[in-house]
């Protein structure tokens, strides 16, 4: 469960600081990806694509916040800066998932390049591994492709004692 707070007195840029507290994530299976940026441009969405082993493909982003489509779910989707957005995955590992930022809104002055957007990914141990937008290159049009995840390496990683740590470093594309 995510509540989201504004706290006074706290400012980052001359806003005040939202806090996003959540469950701790208890099991090895699952993943949240935390979407943060400034205050320009206001609206970034967090995507998931993932494509099963069998062909079925599933997407989570803004229009389905708070269901649960083949194991991800958006929890929480900000549309007027800073974020932060976040998603929760159930890695399965027949599954190969690919997380991407939008930018929704499209501001010319402010684009995705210059939006010192991050993602950090957190498993049942904390912070597994965090990126940042680059600055030219890809992200320079209004999508930016941040990592593929694949279930399979997942799986085997996290499966070994105290693997998770190295679960996502291994899973990564």
């Amino acid at each position: 469960v995510w509540r989201r707070a504004l706290v006074s007195g706290a400012m980052r840029g001359g806003a005040p600081t939202r806090l996003m507290m959540s469950a701790r994530i208890a099991s090895t299976k699952l993943l949240r990806a935390i979407l943060s940026w400034d205050a320009m441009p206001a609206d970034l969405d967090l995507h998931v694509f993932s494509v099963r082993e069998d062909g079925k493909k599933a997407h989570t982003y803004y229009p389905r916040k708070g269901e649960w489509v083949m194991g991800m779910h958006l929890d929480v989707d900000v549309t007027d800066g800073h974020g932060p957005e976040t998603v929760t995955v159930e890695v399965e590992p027949n599954t190969v998932y690919r997380f991407a930022v939008h930018n929704y809104s499209n501001e010319k002055v402010h684009p995705l390049a210059s939006s010192n957007a991050r993602i950090e990914v957190y498993g049942s141990c904390g912070l597994l591994e965090s990126f940042a937008v680059p600055t030219t290159g890809v992200a320079c049009g209004r999508w930016w492709d941040v990592f593929t995840l694949n279930g399979f390496a997942w799986a085997a990683a996290a499966a070994e004692p105290g693997g998770e740590e190295c679960a996502l470093l291994d899973a990564i594309d």
